[in-house]
């Protein structure tokens, strides 16, 4: 099986669908936008969408970071997890293809 990665046009631009009218509108955020990427993972929960990981075109390199959407206020946050004073790392998995699941 080939593991190439094949270029093509990623974007970094966000979305939001009103599930009562149908319609996408294009919503321009402030805050620190994340690289484009392909191969990510999301979830949301509330007003908040996560996003992970990835791959890079740009930086031809998969990616581990995690950035937060506020959906209200339109804008993305940086953050980083920390487990007992430890950068939190997904497994090698993870960064490439998998699920987030966020338990309330």
């Amino acid at each position: 099986m080939d593991q190439t990665v094949k270029a093509r046009k990623v974007y970094n631009d966000a979305q939001i669908f009103d599930i009562r009218t149908k319609v996408w509108q294009e919503v321009l955020p402030s805050g620190r936008v994340p690289r484009p990427r392909q191969s990510h993972v999301g979830a949301s929960i509330g007003g908040v969408m996560l996003v992970h990981g990835g791959y890079s075109f740009e930086l031809k390199k998969t990616l581990n970071d995690f950035n937060l959407f506020d959906m209200r206020l339109h804008k993305w946050l940086k953050i980083s997890l920390k487990r007992e004073g430890v950068l939190f790392e997904p497994s090698e998995i993870s960064k490439t293809k998998g699920t987030i699941t966020l338990n309330s």
